[in-house]
Order: C-alpha cells, then sequence, then structure tokens
C-alpha cells in the first residue's frame, strides 16, 4: 500500500489586522504581514482596506479645528519590529512610526500631520500624537 500526503504550497507569510485609538482622538488601523512569526511589512493599498489609515484625527489649522482621516498606499518595511512610513501630497506631509510589542500582539507609535490642505484650510497641525493597536 502507497500513501500520499499531499499539502497546500503555502508562502509561510500570515497577515495580522490592527484597530487602536490615537491618544488626542481618532483611530488607527492597518493589516501587518508576518513571516516565522516575524512583522516585515505593513501593508499597502490603493483599495479599501487601505495601509496604515487614521480616522478622525482632531487638527487645529488658521481655520479652526478639524478631524481628518487619511491613509499611505504604500507598504512600510518592518525592521527589528519598528516600521517608519512618511508621505507629503501639496503642502502637506504625514509621518508614522510605530514598534511592535508582545509577540506581535501590540504596536505603540507616534504620529504627526502638518500643512495646507488646498483650498482651505491652511497652516494645519496634529502635534505629536501617540497611538497604541491591538490585533484583532
Amino acid at each position: 500500500m502507497i500513501l500520499a500526503l499531499v499539502f497546500p504550497a503555502t508562502s509561510g507569510a500570515a497577515i495580522r489586522s490592527y484597530h487602536g485609538v490615537m491618544d488626542q482622538g481618532g483611530t488607527v488601523s492597518f493589516k501587518a504581514k508576518f513571516k516565522h512569526r516575524r512583522p516585515v511589512q505593513i501593508i499597502g493599498s490603493t483599495d479599501p482596506p487601505y495601509g496604515f489609515a487614521w480616522t478622525g484625527v482632531p487638527m487645529n489649522c488658521n481655520e479652526g479645528s478639524f478631524a481628518i482621516s487619511g491613509h499611505f498606499t504604500f507598504p512600510l518595511a518592518v525592521h527589528d519590529n519598528r516600521f517608519l512610513g512618511t508621505a507629503s501630497r501639496d503642502a502637506a506631509k504625514a509621518t508614522v512610526h510605530g514598534t511592535f510589542w508582545h509577540h506581535g500582539r501590540t504596536v505603540r507609535g507616534n504620529f504627526r500631520l502638518s500643512g495646507d490642505f488646498y483650498p482651505s484650510p491652511t497652516d494645519c497641525h496634529t502635534g505629536l500624537d501617540t497611538w497604541h493597536a491591538h490585533r484583532g
């Protein structure tokens, strides 16, 4: 008797979803790719769900206070459990830093958004906002 076992080929990569909050208000969400139980990339996408995304983050401008939402469409590399992403569009700039903790169960970091949003508001900034997210 000959017994053949067939296993599907896998890349060994897992995708984990994260959701969290900004300390000054608003939320963050993203998906991370893991290989050999280590984070290797924050996934980017031009279609929903996008890459690293923020929603309802308070922002002060010359014209008053606003809540802003946005996202990165490009992937962010993860090295030594840390990642950094910066994007500019017209006169606005967004920067995110993050660190994976507790075997990838939690992620903490900083976020900053500043600039002008054509045609208004102008001279906007969130300040340095800390955030934390959990798997799930």
